[in-house]
């Protein structure tokens, strides 16, 4: 794999990760009653 190509797919599935936590975070918080999530 070539350079740009590893850094596009590492981004991506560091994006991937955020995005997955922070919905994983505003599931506990709607579980808790405090949360305000965006859609």
């Amino acid at each position: 794999m070539d350079y740009y190509a590893e850094k596009y797919f590492i981004g991506l599935t560091e994006c991937m990760i955020l995005f997955h936590v922070s919905r994983l975070q505003d599931g506990i918080l709607d579980a808790q009653g405090e949360g305000t999530s965006m859609t």
